[in-house]
């Protein structure tokens, strides 16, 4: 079981994220894949508030490996703003591995997701997607 103020933290983050990707759908011209992926992002993020709020571990567990795979999926986005979401997503797990010393969808014990090998792979997409960003913003 998360306790209730990794939760809030974990619900905040999330909260804010869609609501720049529903914003996005709601406001931007979006090409299909970025359509595609504010769609899968919000439907994900839907089934994890949920069970955020259920505080079903097995059910977080499993969404938790969406999370690599979306990040990384962030890589073929267009659109700027998309961009700049999933890179201030991205700044934020490594802030919370930072402070917390951890994934705090973790339990204390578990180590799943916070190793050597992942933060070097987060600064590689932070590095990507900030590049991808800035070369997108001068297209426009």
């Amino acid at each position: 079981m998360l306790p209730l103020k990794n939760r809030i933290k974990l619900s905040a983050l999330t909260l804010i994220v869609d609501s720049g990707f529903v914003y996005s759908l709601i406001f931007l011209k979006l090409d299909k894949y970025d359509k595609l992926f504010s769609v899968s992002v919000l439907s994900i993020h839907s089934l994890f508030q949920y069970y955020l709020y259920k505080n079903d571990q097995k059910k977080l567990d499993l969404l938790h490996y969406f999370l690599p795979i979306l990040l990384i999926g962030a890589s073929g986005l267009q659109h700027p703003f998309l961009i700049f979401i999933s890179l201030m997503l991205l700044c934020a797990v490594k802030i919370l591995w930072v402070f917390e010393n951890r994934c705090i969808l973790n339990n204390k014990k578990d180590t799943w997701g916070f190793t050597k090998a992942s933060e070097v792979g987060v600064i590689i997409l932070q590095v990507l997607l900030s590049v991808k960003l800035g070369y997108n913003i001068k297209k426009m």
